[in-house]
């Protein structure tokens, strides 16, 4: 969910509020109509709109849509989605929600990249809502849902519900505008987890490729990076994207949140992340990212990097060497069995017990059995024997049986951390693909809804 307001409400950068440029706002509303972008399947004809009599728009846009908000009206439209109307009034107070996430005052420039992408979001929350209640006839977002999760945010922020909303309010917008997204929100997670949960599968070789990916990423340097991602796939676009760049580039050096700023303008799947990829190689890089982060020292934030897709900024947030498999910390567990039955019983046990979180009850239901905590024990500082047999098992698999001083054992590693990195569960990796896959899927989905949908922007 973009909600960054809340992300600076705890960072406390709503000590100011950023607001729209009104003239900015009101050279958009004397701005001709452009042509109707409709679907192949609309036949709905253009209202007759008039550049220089606002009365005249407002009158074409309730004749479109067949009941217009008065106040709407008044305001004049700024986008008609499916014969929805986006005013001018809704585009403002969510640019200047948008603009809390750089605090301060911001430049003409800055204004109206937010107010770009304050319509863009409103369009994209008309097309959300409108597929919800088509799919979903008999049931609506209550306002009961919307609450919750405004109080859940102002909980975060150690702070109330009311409180978080006046606060908002006393900033010159509309609480409406934070109600309106975040019952987008919930209705299109509603939507998209019941349309592709059960048609996502991971499989076993692909969380089994992600787990040697990353061991062998291990030996390699590793760079902590998060990314800006402006979509421009041809020369001219791309010229506008590096303007936007230097735009939001100009703003984070001025001290706007890096997270804050790509939740809300980036087009990378990272972006619900704050940008954030994490440690990754340069064999996971881009060419162009690579060639500009290898010569850089952290932490630093690099200049536009133009790419064949459009236009990247990128935070190098740390860099680490390429660390020994020998040096890693192992937190382990260790099932141990004693006497003429101490394989049988480790067999059985090995075979039950899935995790290290199942060890505990493996043991209590076997008196026969004894389990033993490790934590951050050095892989180096073990037997041979024992060095063997933990150095090729994942984080929550299990050694084979080995022989240990009077008894047998199995060892399960719960976490493995080489260089300062911890290898990932395999549940962890399956939740990570898991949810790339879903938003690759909501992202496709809703660019086909808004190809097929009937936009008039104004």
């Amino acid at each position: 969910m973009k909600l960054s307001i809340a992300t600076c409400l705890a960072a406390g950068l709503l000590a100011s509020s950023a607001a729209l440029s009104q003239a900015s706002l009101a050279q958009e509303a004397a701005r001709a109509p452009v042509a109707e972008i409709p679907s192949a399947k609309s036949q709905t004809p253009p209202p007759v709109t008039d550049a220089n009599n606002g009365a005249s728009v407002a009158a074409a846009a309730s004749a479109s849509k067949g009941v217009a908000d008065r106040s709407q009206a008044v305001d004049g439209v700024a986008v008609l989605v499916n014969d929805e109307v986006i005013s001018y009034s809704d585009v403002k107070n969510r640019a200047k929600l948008i603009l809390l996430s750089f605090g301060g005052k911001v430049d003409d420039a800055t204004a109206k990249e937010a107010q770009q992408r304050a319509i863009e979001s409103l369009i994209e929350e008309k097309v959300q809502l409108k597929e919800f209640h088509k799919l979903s006839p008999d049931h609506d977002i209550s306002e009961e849902e919307i609450d919750d999760e405004l109080a859940g945010i102002a909980k975060q922020n150690n702070t109330t519900k009311d409180k978080f909303v006046a606060d908002i309010a006393a900033r010159g917008i509309n609480p409406q505008t934070l109600r309106d997204q975040i019952k987008a929100d919930i209705a299109w997670q509603n939507l998209v987890r019941g349309r592709f949960r059960n048609d996502v599968r991971v499989s076993d070789l692909r969380i089994n490729e992600m787990m040697t990916r990353f061991k062998e990423s291990l030996d390699k340097p590793q760079y902590r990076l998060a990314e800006i991602f402006l979509y421009a796939p041809d020369v001219e676009s791309r010229k506008n994207a590096l303007q936007r760049a230097a735009t939001l580039q100009s703003q984070i050096e001025k001290g706007a949140p890096f997270e804050m700023v790509a939740q809300q303008f980036s087009a990378a799947p990272s972006a619900s992340a704050g940008g954030d990829l994490g440690w990754i190689t340069q064999a996971d890089m881009r060419p162009e990212i690579e060639a500009a982060v290898v010569k850089a020292k952290p932490p630093t934030f690099l200049p536009p990097i133009e790419t064949e897709g459009g236009v990247y900024l990128i935070a190098l947030l740390g860099k680490r060497e390429a660390a020994n498999p020998d040096e890693a910390k192992l937190s382990l567990k260790q099932i141990v069995a004693r006497g003429d039955g101490a394989e049988a019983l480790l067999k059985i046990a090995k075979a039950r017990t899935k995790s290290c979180d199942e060890v505990a009850k493996t043991v209590s239901d076997n008196p026969g059995l004894t389990a033993i905590d490790l934590n951050d024990v050095a892989l180096d500082g073990m037997s041979d024997t024992i060095r063997a047999a933990l150095k090729p098992v994942e984080v929550g698999g299990s050694t084979d049986i080995i022989d240990v001083t009077n008894g047998k054992a199995v060892l399960f590693v719960c976490k493995r951390t080489t260089g300062g990195a911890a290898m990932p569960t395999r549940e962890q990796v399956k939740a990570k693909l898991f949810d790339t896959e879903i938003t690759m899927l909501a992202d496709r989905y809703l660019r086909d809804l808004k190809r097929e949908a009937t936009i008039i922007r104004r």
